[in-house]
């Protein structure tokens, strides 16, 4: 077999296995749980968000490598977990529910991350080299892509502010580094604290 076949073989695997650990804290958690409807909202994120992530590490499959960093980020990344998921229960969620609900949060981040911040960002360098330029695009389509939330839920010009404003310092982030571990973390950090 020859490399690419590997990593397609191995990115498929990481979506199947991640499927497969969500649908049994799922169903865990609706036994132990019963979830509300809007519970249920971040387990039909991540099903949508493995169905988009799989095509992008079909045509991409290099994508993956952009998890990897330097130790010190999967630190400072840790962290800034640790403190939101402590900011999440302090506020009075049970923390069972808050790490349920940051497992389908972090699928959920680091699937947007990838999308965003990884395939469309390949796919912009290949119009521009533009790193800001790059940034901007990103965070509009980031953006965008929340626009039917938005209209099913209502929002505000906060709301919209807050995802244009994380849109760019994610892709800033994703700039400065070079890959998407920071990035995701903080992506994860404000889903848990939110």
């Amino acid at each position: 077999m020859d490399g690419r076949s590997d990593a397609r073989r191995d990115a498929a695997g990481i979506v199947l296995s991640l499927a497969i650990v969500l649908a049994v804290a799922t169903l865990t958690e609706a036994v132990i749980f019963p979830l509300t409807p809007a519970e249920w909202a971040p387990v039909v994120q991540t099903v949508v968000y493995l169905a988009l992530v799989g095509p992008a590490l079909a045509i991409r499959p290099r994508l993956l490598r952009l998890f990897r960093a330097p130790t010190w980020q999967y630190a400072v990344a840790c962290v800034l977990v640790a403190i939101a998921f402590i900011f999440a229960a302090a506020g009075g969620e049970a923390p069972t529910h808050v790490a349920v609900r940051s497992l389908f949060l972090l699928v959920v981040a680091a699937a947007e991350e990838l999308i965003f911040r990884g395939f469309l960002w390949w796919l912009c360098t290949r119009v521009t080299d533009r790193g800001w330029l790059i940034v901007v695009l990103t965070t509009v389509c980031f953006a965008l892509f929340h626009l039917p939330g938005w209209v099913v839920h209502g929002t505000d010009v906060v709301s919209v502010l807050a995802i244009l404003i994380g849109g760019a310092i994610y892709g800033v982030l994703r700039l400065a580094t070079g890959n998407l571990v920071l990035a995701t973390f903080l992506h994860w950090a404000v889903d848990i604290s939110a």
